[in-house]
């Protein structure tokens, strides 16, 4: 037993080394300096200044210039540098350094490392954030925390999604569907924010044909701003409806979604590759598309399944939507439940859906019917995903096996103490008894 003792006794010095061994060389490293965008924040292992964002843009990448500059008074390998921003929402930005080795030659050494920390184009200036900095490797760790401030920029507007509809691919003769969702990122409110669709095509004849069409956004506050639905910093254009001609030359053109914000003066664009068939189509007057054809339908709540018309006629229409295929396992609704399109533009309504209480999971499909006149114009397949009750609760079952676990590992480390504790009491009661002597 005394070995047992004497051998967990060793153990414990051993590693209650281990953490001085690791604080001996933290102790011998240091930030002799951290300059950000060429400004020093931190010097002789103190913060000094805070860090300062400059220049969000609207460019696809920004990048914050970090050079850190390390001190250390004995050899270190295979150290790593890493940067990244505390208290940004929707992520950690990072930047990490590849493995490097500090050699001192018994003098001390100095190393330098170059960082690109990458910049959401959303960050606030409203906001607080941390810039953390850190020197590590598998036995120590060295950090600095730094407040980090954004300038912000009066006037910045981002083009956030794109949608196309029916795709980046149709056959001459087919229309196609751009809507898109703008956000203003400034720190103005932008009024009469104007998005454009443009295509240049070339017909047979080897003509330049320009196909586009724009829509106006009445206003967008700042995100500080926001106030329900009647003040937003962020929404979706109208329909845009590009009529791609019968006689367009088949080959590969550049869809340009353009956004012109603050009275004119900046724009913004993205570029999609947009490929034309060259077959001619045979058009129709309706065009009918669905912006998701499959969405989750949790139970017992309601989704929407947006649908537009677009008419390409020359006078106003009347729709009507009818759904087939929900009895069994929704409930649904239209709103609108009549849509009248003007001639060249387009509408759109939405198809409420859902879920009964009692509903299997899986795939439901179900079909949506647009007609005029009592006729049958378009019919669109959809999808409502049911989630499978056992996927709900898996979260909590894992989480009662954790505890479990956890229970079933205190109650093995009380039993070895006890047991440890009852072998050594009884060792000491036998020698005790042997060193009595009774007359």
């Amino acid at each position: 037993m005394r070995k047992l003792l004497s051998l967990m006794l060793v153990f414990l010095v051993v590693f209650s080394a281990l953490p001085m061994v690791a604080k001996a060389q933290t102790s011998s490293l240091s930030f002799d300096e951290i300059e950000v965008e060429g400004t020093t924040v931190v010097l002789n292992n103190d913060v000094v200044d805070v860090a300062v964002v400059k220049d969000l843009t609207e460019n696809s990448e920004t990048f914050l210039p970090i050079r850190v500059r390390l001190k250390s008074t004995q050899n270190i390998e295979d150290l790593k540098v890493s940067a990244w921003i505390g208290g940004y929402e929707l992520g950690v930005p990072r930047d990490t350094s590849e493995p490097f080795d500090i050699t001192t030659y018994g003098t001390g050494a100095v190393k330098s490392v170059v960082l690109k920390l990458p910049l959401p184009k959303d960050l606030e200036s409203s906001k607080v954030y941390k810039l953390n900095v850190e020197a590590f490797n598998n036995d120590m760790s060295l950090k600095k925390e730094i407040k980090l401030n954004v300038e912000g920029k009066r006037h910045l507007v981002d083009l956030f999604d794109v949608i196309v509809n029916p795709s980046l691919s149709v056959d001459a003769g087919t229309p196609v569907i751009v809507k898109a969702r703008v956000e203003n990122l400034g720190d103005r409110t932008e009024d009469d924010v104007k998005v454009t669709a443009r295509v240049n095509l070339v017909d047979n004849s080897g003509n330049t044909v320009i196909v586009s069409d724009s829509d106006f956004i009445d206003e967008l506050v700042p995100r500080s701003e926001e106030k329900g639905e009647d003040q937003v910093s962020s929404t979706s254009t109208d329909d845009l409806l590009l009529v791609i001609p019968k006689t367009a030359r088949s080959g590969n053109y550049k869809l340009m979604v353009e956004v012109n914000f603050n009275r004119g003066t900046e724009t913004i664009n993205s570029e999609y590759d947009l490929t034309i068939n060259g077959k001619t189509t045979a058009v129709s007057d309706v065009l009918v598309t669905a912006s998701a054809t499959s969405k989750d339908v949790p139970r017992g709540s309601q989704v929407s399944f947006p649908i537009q018309v677009a008419n390409l006629g020359k006078e106003s229409r009347t729709f009507s939507l009818e759904i087939t295929g929900v009895k069994d396992w929704a409930t649904t609704s239209v709103e609108p439940a009549l849509l009248t399109v003007a001639p060249g533009s387009t509408a759109e309504t939405f198809v409420m859906v859902s879920a009964n209480e009692g509903v299997a999971a899986g795939a439901h499909l179900f079909t949506v019917k647009v007609s005029e006149n009592g006729a049958v114009v378009k019919e669109l397949n959809l999808q409502g995903q049911i989630a499978s009750l056992q996927d709900t609760t898996a979260g909590f079952k894992e989480g009662l096996e954790l505890a479990f676990l956890i229970l079933l590992a205190v109650l093995v480390i009380l039993g070895i103490v006890v047991a440890i504790r009852k072998a050594t009491m009884s060792g000491d009661n036998t020698e005790e008894v042997k060193g009595e002597t009774y007359y």
